[in-house]
């Protein structure tokens, strides 16, 4: 089976570091669950 899909909607060109570190977090994350990696505060709604 594979890792959980993570969405971000209504980000702007303002957010591609947050988003780049919240991939590379998803990335690194055995599950990809969100609970299990930190995600960026530029991505937390």
């Amino acid at each position: 089976m594979g890792r959980p899909r993570v969405r971000f909607t209504g980000r702007t060109e303002a957010d591609a570091e947050a988003v780049l570190a919240a991939a590379a977090a998803h990335d690194a994350c055995l599950s990809g669950a969100p609970a299990d990696w930190e995600i960026p505060a530029g991505c937390a709604a």
